[in-house]
C-alpha cells in the first residue's frame, strides 16, 4: 500500500474514526485504524466490537492495499505534522508515514484480524431528515438505561410503524418516543454510544441513509457510515405502556416548571430524590423534605391545573431530566391516579415521555 494524501483531509477521516476506538480495548487490534486505499478514495475504519465508523477521503494512489495502523500513534502525527501532503506507505509489519522533511516508523498488524461487522445493505434503503434524525436522537439517549443486566435497555430502539419509525428508549423508569418519517423492514436495537455517534454524524446534512445489514443497522451521513451491532434481546412493547385516558392535566411555562423542582429537590432525601406534588385547581405545591437532616421545601407551582385533587411523588432527576428534553415553551403533564404512569408533552414537540410515579407518605 502507497498513497499520497493532504494532512487536512487525513486529519479529518482519522478524526471522525477515532470515536469508535475505546478507551479499554480487549484486544490490541482494536487500538488500530483499518486503513485500506482504493485507488482515488482512502477508508480509514475503526471499532470497539459494537460498532464500526468508517470515513473516507481522496487520495492520491501509488499501490492499493491496506494496513492496520496503532490508532493513537498515527493521529497524533497527523496532527502534529506539517501542513501539506503525507505520505503513507506499508510492506510486512511496518509503516511509514512521511511529511516535508521527516518520516516516522509506525508497527502494524495483520488486517485479517480486524473484526468485520458488515455495513453490506441487507434490505431497503430509507432516507431521514437529517435534522429530524438528529432531534430525535437527542430526546431519546438520555432515557438509555445502563444495567447492564437488561441488555436491550442499553440501546436506543428503532420500531417500524404504520406511519414511520418510532425511536424509542427507557431505562425502566421513564419512555421516551419520537416519532420519524423513514421505512424499516424489522424492528432493531443498537448501543446508545452507536446512536450518539451517529446522531452527531448527522450534524449540518441534508439527510441521512438507514438500512439493514447483517449483524445490525447502518448510518450514511455524508462521506461517514456508522455500522452498529445489533443488541440481542426484546426491547419492551412500549405502546402498551404509554397512558391513554389521563384526563387530569397540568401544564406549566417549562423554565418555570423546571426551576420550581429545582430549587425545592434541593431539601429532598438524598438516596430517593423524592419529592411531593399537591394539585388542585386553586394552587398547586412542590415539596420535599429529608427527615435525617431536618431539612424540607415548598413553593407554589405557577400552573394551571384541571381534574381532580391529587398528591403524586416523583423522583426529582426522572422527572426534571423528562421535562427537559423536551422542546417548546409549555409542557403538559397528563395523569390519572397517584400511582398511574404520567404522559408528558410540550406544545411543538412530537415526542412522548411517560414517568413512572413514586409512592408518598
Amino acid at each position: 500500500m502507497k498513497f499520497s494524501i493532504q494532512k487536512e483531509s487525513l486529519l479529518k477521516a482519522l478524526t471522525i474514526a477515532s470515536k469508535a476506538i475505546p478507551q479499554k480495548a480487549s484486544t490490541p487490534i482494536l487500538e488500530t485504524f483499518r486503513i485500506s486505499d482504493f485507488g482515488p478514495v482512502l477508508e480509514v475504519m475503526a471499532t470497539d466490537g459494537d460498532m464500526i465508523i468508517t470515513s473516507i477521503a481522496p487520495c492520491n494512489t501509488e499501490e492499493e492495499g491496506a494496513a492496520c495502523i496503532n490508532a493513537k500513534t498515527i493521529l497524533e502525527i497527523a496532527r502534529l505534522c506539517p501542513d501539506g501532503e503525507l505520505t503513507i506507505e506499508s510492506e510486512g509489519v511496518t509503516a511509514k508515514v512521511s511529511w516535508a522533511g521527516g518520516h516516522s516508523s509506525i508497527p502494524t498488524s495483520d488486517v485479517k484480524d480486524f473484526p468485520d461487522i458488515s455495513s453490506e445493505i441487507d434490505g431497503e434503503v430509507t432516507e431521514i431528515n437529517a435534522a429530524t434524525f438528529k432531534t430525535a436522537l437527542s430526546h431519546v439517549i438520555p432515557h438509555v438505561a445502563t444495567d447492564i443486566l437488561r441488555p436491550q435497555l442499553t440501546g436506543v430502539h428503532f420500531n417500524p410503524t404504520e406511519s414511520g419509525i418510532d425511536v424509542v428508549a427507557s431505562d425502566s423508569h421513564t419512555i421516551c418516543v419520537y416519532p420519524i418519517e423513514g421505512h424499516l423492514e424489522a424492528p432493531v436495537t443498537i448501543p446508545a454510544k452507536c446512536a450518539a455517534v451517529a446522531r452527531d454524524a448527522a450534524d449540518g446534512l441534508e439527510y441521512v441513509r438507514v438500512y439493514k445489514s447483517k449483524n445490525g443497522v447502518s448510518f450514511e451521513c455524508g462521506q461517514d457510515t456508522i455500522t452498529a451491532r445489533e443488541i440481542i434481546g426484546k426491547f419492551p412493547a412500549y405502546n402498551k405502556i404509554i397512558p391513554t385516558a389521563n384526563e387530569n392535566v397540568l401544564t406549566s411555562d417549562k423554565r418555570e416548571l423546571l426551576s420550581t423542582l429545582r430549587l425545592v429537590s434541593v431539601c429532598s432525601n438524598k438516596a430517593s430524590n423524592h419529592i411531593r406534588l399537591d394539585l388542585s385547581g386553586l394552587m398547586s405545591k412542590v415539596s420535599a423534605q429529608d427527615l435525617g437532616f431536618g431539612t424540607s421545601a415548598t413553593d407554589d407551582l405557577t400552573a394551571e391545573y384541571s381534574g381532580e385533587e391529587m398528591a403524586i411523588g416523583f423522583r426529582h432527576d426522572l422527572l426534571t431530566k423528562s421535562i427537559s428534553c423536551l422542546d417548546g415553551d409549555k409542557v403538559s403533564i397528563q395523569l390519572d391516579k397517584p400511582n398511574k404512569a404520567v404522559l408528558i408533552s410540550a406544545d411543538g414537540d412530537p415526542s412522548q415521555v411517560v414517568v413512572m410515579p413514586v409512592a408518598i407518605k
